[in-house]
């Protein structure tokens, strides 16, 4: 679906283990659910430019992956800041 969609220059997968999504959404799913949704998104993982294991990390932890990852690859530039 990902590439019927948009063709993204750099493809970024969000790994969550099972009981991780009940905890940070609340959701109301099976965990034969989650497997379902991991085998309709295998094409992407495979495809991924990086993939997270955001098990582990606070939102500012995944940006900074991110950010990291897009920064190696030049597809950002971060420059520091000066202490002027």
């Amino acid at each position: 679906m990902w590439q019927r969609l948009t063709h993204p220059d750099f493809l970024v997968f969000l790994k969550v283990s099972y009981p991780n999504t009940l905890k940070r959404r609340n959701l109301n799913w099976t965990e034969a659910e989650y497997q379902e949704q991991l085998f309709r998104l295998r094409h992407a993982i495979l495809h991924a430019d990086l993939t997270v294991d955001t098990n582990l990390l606070d939102e500012t932890g995944v940006i900074f992956c991110i950010i990291q990852a897009l920064n190696n690859r030049g597809l950002v530039q971060i420059k520091a800041k000066s202490s002027d």
